[in-house]
């Protein structure tokens, strides 16, 4: 069967009067990667926000208003993973505000990094001479298991090697205040700016959001969220000793499914790594 058969084809099961420019990949004699399909939306990546945001305040506040740190002191403790120098790392992990605390002297930071971010991957375009579309979210697991390893240490106390922050989400453990602050610092961002999309995902034990208030308090946390500018958000809501169980016994739960990155899927299919990942998350759940 040819090309203009299989087209024909295609055509003949399209609602009656669509109209379809024809000249695709095969007209033009280009895959898509060189400027063949018609409508071809590109995206860049962008993840770990909060790994942004929290080392340029701790900068801001330690070196530049308290001056309580130099520059050279604190890039000497990241050059040596804080070693011998435990209690600078805390300074930094407990003296200074963090992404997702409703804290606008580390929110505002976020909005405008990501906000650069933004600018700066408009200024380049695709090979069919379309603007390439900001995205923040990971895609892959190579945010946990790749990147972070090579990454240095961090003025926010982030040790070298430790897993970086995936999507828009605040850095595991830093969102002290409770879910509802964790949104509305997420909900600050720019999400005009963000065409390619995002992803933001909450993790909620059973227990926070039993019977009808507990319902009722999560739907609050989620129309606060898009009232504030939001523009998307994933529930997980689930407990360690329910996955735990899980890993165990996987006959039992076929149809768990869990948000990581971008996607959703079964427990059960995920390798022992991602599973490790998503456990970890419970233990800073709300």
């Amino acid at each position: 069967m040819d090309d203009q058969t299989i087209f024909d084809h295609l055509m003949s099961l399209a609602p009656e009067g669509t109209a379809v420019e024809q000249k695709g990949d095969v007209e033009k004699g280009k895959d898509i990667t060189n400027g063949g399909a018609i409508y071809n939306r590109a995206g860049v990546n962008l993840f770990g926000i909060s790994n942004i945001a929290n080392p340029l305040a701790a900068i801001k506040k330690l070196v530049f208003e308290d001056k309580s740190l130099s520059l050279d002191e604190l890039r000497e403790a990241l050059r040596t993973d804080f070693d011998d120098n435990e209690s600078l790392r805390q300074r930094l992990l407990n003296m200074v505000p963090k992404y997702g605390n409703d804290d606008d002297y580390v929110d505002i930071i976020a909005r405008e990094e990501a906000e650069f971010y933004c600018r700066e991957v408009g200024n380049y375009r695709t090979v069919e001479g379309e603007p390439f579309h900001p995205l923040i979210f990971s895609a892959t697991t190579q945010a946990i298991y790749e990147f972070g390893p090579k990454t240095g240490a961090s003025a926010d106390g982030r040790r070298a090697g430790d897993h970086l922050t995936i999507n828009v989400d605040p850095a595991r453990g830093t969102d002290l205040k409770g879910i509802t602050a964790s949104v509305k610092s997420v909900a600050k961002l720019n999400y005009l700016e963000t065409p390619g999309g995002v992803s933001h995902i909450i993790d909620v034990h059973p227990s926070a959001v039993a019977g009808p208030e507990g319902t009722e308090k999560l739907a609050s946390v989620i129309k606060t969220y898009f009232q504030q500018g939001g523009m998307e958000i994933g529930v997980n809501i689930f407990g360690e000793e329910e996955l735990r169980d899980a890993q165990k016994h996987p006959e039992k739960y076929r149809n768990l499914c869990v948000r990581v990155f971008g996607f959703s899927t079964q427990f059960i299919n995920l390798s022992p790594e991602l599973q490790e990942y998503v456990i970890m998350r419970t233990k800073h759940s709300s």
